[in-house]
C-alpha cells in the first residue's frame, strides 16, 4: 500500500468515526427531546389557565420568592380598585341604590379620582372602598355579578382591604393565586419529575385565551405532548368579555370542539379541567342561577342548542359513579370546607353537604364536553380521526393547592407513562 493510499484510509476512518459520533449525539438529542412532556394550557379567557401555571410553580418549583411576591402587590391593589369600580358602575346600569346615602361621596370619589391606573393608592381610597363594601346596596349588586363583567377575585380582595392597604403588605401564595393578570404573551415554566427512577422534564406553555390571542395557539401544536383544556364551570350564565353577547360556556364549547377535531392534534391527549367548582357551588347554592335559565336564553338556531337540549333531557338521571366522582373531587378542596369547633374545643374541617342541583349541574357540563370527545369524525380517506385520540376529565379548583396537587398527580402518572413508553423504556 502506498503512503497516499494509507493516508486516504486513515482519513476515511476518521470521517467514519466523526459520522458515528455525530449520529450518536443526534440520537441522544432526539431521545432527550422525545422525553420532554410539553403541555399546552388552552381555554377561553378567565378560565383559570394562569392560576394552574402558578400552582405548578408552587408545587414543583419551590413557590414564590419574597421579591416575586412584592412584584404582585401593585397587581393585587389594581384588582381591588377594578373590583369596586366595576361594581359601582354596574349599580348605575342596574339602577341599584346605595342603602346609606352618605356614601355617595365615597362613590363619587372613586369614580372620579381613581379611574386611571396608579402605582400608589392613598388612605382615602381604602377608607372609601371599605365603607362602600359594607353597604347593602353594593353587596346586592355584587350578588348580581352574572349580569356584568366582574373578576372572580373581587370578593376575595375586597374582604382583605385592611390587609392589602398596609405599607408592609406582602402577598401570600393564596393572594397571588387569586390575582387576575392578563396573559398576552406565551408563558413557559419548566420542571422535572422523577418517575420510576427516571427524570422526566416538563415544559408547560400558557397561552392567552382572548380571541385575539388564540391565533398564537397553532404555532405550539406541532410539538405538544398533551393539551390541558381549562373550562370555567361557574360562568355558564355569563357572557364573554370580548363582545358582551356570546355566552362563555357556549364559546368554550366551540373552542373545545375545534381543538378536539384539529388534525394537528389527532394523536395528542386532551385533559379537560372542569375548573372553578368552588364558585359553581357558591352560585348554585345561592339560587342566583341555573342551567335551566341558560337554556332559555340559547336560541334554538344556535349550533350547540341540540347538544345542550339532549344533555338536559337526562339532567336528573346521573349515575352513582358520576355523583361520587364530583363529590370526591369537591372533598379535596380546602376552599369549600368549613371549620367548626368540636365539643372538646378542637378545630375540625368539614365539607358542607352539597345540593343535588350542584352535582347535576357539574355532571351536565361534563357530559356536554365529553359528548364532543366521544363523537367520531372521518377523514377524506375514511379513517376515524379520533382512532388514537383520548380525553380525560377532572373537576378542579385552581386556587386550591391541595386539589390541584392531587389532580396533577393523576395527570403526571398518565403522561409520564406515555413518555417512557415513547422512548422505549416501558
Amino acid at each position: 500500500m502506498s503512503v497516499k493510499e494509507l493516508f486516504r484510509c486513515i482519513g476515511r476512518t476518521e470521517d467514519e468515526k466523526r459520522d458515528k459520533m455525530i449520529s450518536k449525539q443526534l440520537k441522544k438529542a432526539d431521545k432527550r427531546e422525545k422525553s420532554i412532556i410539553k403541555i399546552l394550557l388552552l381555554g377561553i379567557a378567565e378560565s383559570g389557565k394562569s392560576t394552574i401555571t402558578k400552582q405548578m410553580k408552587i408545587i414543583h418549583i419551590n413557590g414564590y420568592s419574597e421579591e416575586e411576591r412584592r412584584q404582585n402587590v401593585l397587581w393585587i391593589r389594581k384588582n381591588l380598585r377594578d373590583s369596586i369600580l366595576t361594581i359601582l358602575g354596574a349599580m348605575k346600569r342596574l339602577d341599584i341604590k346605595l342603602e346609606d346615602e352618605k356614601l355617595e361621596e365615597s362613590s363619587n370619589y372613586l369614580l372620579t379620582k381613581c379611574i386611571e391606573d396608579s402605582s400608589e393608592y392613598p388612605d382615602e381610597f381604602y377608607d372609601h372602598t371599605s365603607n362602600l363594601w359594607s353597604d347593602k346596596g353594593v353587596l346586592k349588586c355584587y350578588k348580581r355579578s352574572a349580569e356584568y363583567q366582574l373578576i372572580d377575585c373581587a370578593k376575595y380582595f375586597l374582604d382583605k382591604i385592611h390587609v392589602i392597604r398596609r405599607e408592609d403588605y406582602l402577598p401570600t401564595e393564596q393572594d397571588i393565586l387569586h390575582c387576575r393578570t392578563l396573559t398576552n404573551t406565551i408563558q413557559k415554566i419548566e420542571f422535572t419529575i422523577t418517575e420510576n427512577k427516571f427524570k422526566i422534564p416538563f415544559h408547560v406553555f400558557d397561552v392567552g385565551g382572548q380571541r385575539g390571542e388564540r391565533k398564537k395557539w397553532i404555532q405550539m401544536f406541532d410539538s405538544a405532548t398533551a393539551i390541558l383544556f381549562v373550562l370555567d364551570s361557574s360562568t355558564f350564565d355569563v357572557n364573554v368579555r370580548d363582545d358582551f353577547e356570546s355566552n362563555r360556556l357556549l364559546e368554550a364549547t366551540g373552542v373545545f370542539e375545534h381543538i378536539w377535531n384539529c388534525r394537528f392534534l389527532k394523536d395528542v391527549s386532551i385533559l379537560l379541567f372542569i375548573n372553578k367548582i368552588d364558585l359553581l357551588v357558591e352560585k348554585i347554592m345561592s339560587g342566583s342561577s341555573s342551567i335551566e335559565s341558560l337554556l332559555k336564553t340559547v336560541p334554538t338556531s344556535h349550533k350547540y342548542y341540540p347538544l345542550y337540549e339532549k344533555m338536559y333531557k337526562s339532567f336528573n338521571d346521573i349515575t352513582d359513579g358520576e355523583r361520587k366522582y364530583f363529590v370526591d373531587s369537591l372533598s379535596m378542596c380546602k376552599t369549600t370546607t368549613k371549620t367548626i369547633i368540636t365539643k372538646k374545643g378542637k378545630k375540625q374541617c368539614i365539607q358542607p353537604k352539597v345540593s343535588e342541583e350542584v352535582i347535576k349541574t357539574a355532571v351536565f357540563i361534563k357530559r356536554v364536553f365529553m359528548e364532543i370527545a366521544v363523537s367520531s369524525k372521518k377523514t377524506k380517506t375514511g379513517r376515524d380521526l379520533h382512532k388514537d385520540h383520548d380525553c380525560q376529565y377532572f373537576y378542579t379548583c385552581a386556587v386550591d393547592t391541595k386539589n390541584i396537587e392531587k389532580v396533577l398527580e393523576g395527570v403526571r402518572s398518565i403522561l409520564t407513562k406515555n413518555a417512557l413508553r415513547k422512548i422505549c423504556i416501558i
